[in-house]
Formats: structure tokens, C-alpha cells, sequence
């Protein structure tokens, strides 16, 4: 028996379970072998993001008014939009530490969705590497809360070796799922 996920088995999209652990494999490999750009460019891409969110709230803000719309929160989210983005360019050590409870907070939820995952695959379906991945990124959430003064750029090592673990475990996933599909397209012939 396959898991339904919207009519198709999970076996047959084994393919893009083995691009998520390509993806995760390359991420890790280049956070590794550039810790410190991969910390750089994360600080600068989010302070990116929030300068443009802000041009874009503000601009929403004044067209509302314009129209004798509720206006004043779109430009207050423009506002603080812009002095986070501010505080992350003149602070980014303080930026790197919010990151690292951040990404640890993430990397609980994401562990708990995977075991979760696990718990719901069928043993066939290679459940051990998706509740392995679980794991790791309860495991990562963990050490980043209990040891925030590791560093931000320790931070990107442990989500280098994270992501370079869960490329494994979705790799070896997307195998089983692969010869899952293909022994019951035989059975079915």
C-alpha cells in the first residue's frame, strides 16, 4: 500500500525527494567550504529583503491613503521594516545571534514535522531515513539553544553538517521510494 499524497503515491514523486537531498548536499558542501560568506550573505539577503518589504509596504501605505484606505500599518510595517534593516547593516553580530535562535527554533519545528512524517510513512517507504532526519534537525534546534555562544559562524558549520546529513537521509529515502515505485509498476505489468 502506497501513502496518497493528492493521487499520487509518494513512490512516484521519489524524484523530487532525491532533489531535495541534492539541494540539501550542495547547500552543506559550499556552507562548509565558506562559512563565513555563507553567514555574510544570509545577513545581507535578509536585511535585502527587508528593504525592499518596507519600499514595497510604504508604497502600499500611501496608495491606501490615497484611496481613504486603512493606511498607518502598512507604513508602520514599512517603518520598522526599514530600522530592522537598518540595525542589521550597522549590527550584524546581533543579527547572527537572533539567526541562531532563529534557525533553531526552525530546526525543531522542521524535526518534529519530519518524525512526524515518519510515524505516517509505511515501514516499506524507508521511514528510519526520514525519522533520522527528524532527529538531526531536533538534534541541531537543541545544540543552538542550549549553546547560542558557539558563535553564528559555528552556526553555519552545524547547519552545513545538517543539511549534508538530511541529503544523505533523503537521498537513501528517495532510493527506497524509487525501488518501491518500480517493484509495484513490475507487479502491475
Amino acid at each position: 500500500m502506497a501513502i496518497e499524497m493528492g493521487g499520487a503515491s509518494l513512490a512516484d514523486s521519489w524524484w523530487a525527494v532525491a532533489l531535495r537531498g541534492v539541494a540539501a548536499l550542495v547547500f552543506g558542501a559550499l556552507a562548509l567550504v565558506m562559512p563565513v560568506l555563507t553567514l555574510a550573505t544570509l545577513i545581507i539577503l535578509l536585511a535585502a529583503y527587508l528593504i525592499a518589504d518596507a519600499v514595497f509596504a510604504v508604497i502600499a501605505g500611501v496608495r491606501a491613503m490615497r484611496h481613504h484606505q486603512r493606511w498607518w500599518s502598512m507604513l508602520l510595517e514599512g517603518l520598522l521594516d526599514a530600522v530592522a534593516a537598518v540595525v542589521i547593516l550597522l549590527w550584524p553580530g546581533l543579527t547572527a545571534l537572533a539567526v541562531v535562535w532563529v534557525v533553531a527554533v526552525w530546526a525543531i519545528f522542521t524535526g518534529v514535522t519530519a518524525l512526524i512524517s515518519a510515524a505516517i510513512l509505511p515501514l516499506p517507504h524507508g521511514r528510519i531515513w526520514q525519522l533520522l532526519s527528524g532527529i538531526a534537525s531536533i538534534g541541531l534546534g537543541i545544540v543552538m539553544i542550549l549553546l547560542p555562544v558557539i558563535g553564528a559562524l559555528t552556526m553555519v558549520y552545524w547547519i552545513a553538517l545538517y543539511a549534508v546529513l538530511v541529503g544523505v537521509f533523503q537521498l537513501a529515502l528517495s532510493v527506497r521510494l524509487y525501488r518501491r515505485q518500480h517493484g509495484l509498476r513490475r507487479a502491475q505489468v
